[in-house]
């Protein structure tokens, strides 16, 4: 923490900085994840004392350790679908027991989408944030993809027609999420069965398969 520390005080060091860091909501587990959690880091006075708050990731492991960030004085963690849904809807309900409780304070549920991809993935991924009223995910590279460019033509057609608040089309002329300010809209989304409004076919998809289990 204390090289941490070191580098956090030379950027807001710096003129050239300031808007941006004004607008940092949170930094993400700064420390290597067999340390993170441990007495001897959490120590010291930067964890519990950051400005903006500090919060854990790669350590969120197992079903406590979220609790465990908290009593050593982080303000929260993240959810990722990998990490598992009901686990994050766990930390959610713990969390907002802590605003309860500590209003005073900030406790943060954040979210990664791991570069989920559409018709399916990316869908279920914001509903479940949405659910989790988690308002602030890590854009994980929807930007280098191509969209929606290696699906049928039948598929690219259905989200334009059903999640037109969310994907919109490129100048290449592929569908691919419609990011404004660095927010996307998900109105179709929370309002549809599992977060899509049309059931994607197999059918639609050019390939042959000929699996034996």
């Amino acid at each position: 923490m204390e090289a941490f520390t070191d580098y956090w005080h030379q950027l807001i060091g710096r003129p050239g900085l300031r808007s941006f860091l004004e607008r940092v909501i949170f930094i993400e587990q700064p420390l290597a994840r067999d340390v993170a959690l441990s007495q001897t880091a959490t120590k010291h006075p930067t964890i519990r004392q950051a400005t903006p708050p500090i919060i854990i990731d790669k350590s969120d492991d197992s079903l406590d350790s979220a609790s465990r960030a908290i009593e050593l004085g982080y303000a929260g963690t993240s959810h990722k679908h990998c990490k598992g849904v009901f686990k994050s809807v766990a930390n959610a309900c713990m969390l907002q027991g802590r605003r309860l409780d500590q209003p005073q304070a900030t406790w943060i549920l954040s979210g990664e989408d791991l570069c989920n991809q559409g018709p399916i993935s990316v869908m279920q991924d914001l509903g479940v944030a949405a659910s989790l009223g988690i308002s602030s995910i890590e854009r994980n590279g929807h930007h280098h993809c191509r969209g929606l460019a290696d699906h049928p033509m039948s598929i690219q057609q259905a989200m334009l027609e059903h999640h037109p608040d969310l994907y919109h089309l490129s100048d290449a002329g592929w569908p691919t999420l419609h990011i404004k300010a660095g927010c996307l809209e998900i109105g179709s989304v929370v309002n549809a069965p599992l977060g899509l409004s049309f059931t994607p076919s197999l059918e639609d998809y050019p390939f042959e398969t000929d699996l034996t289990f």
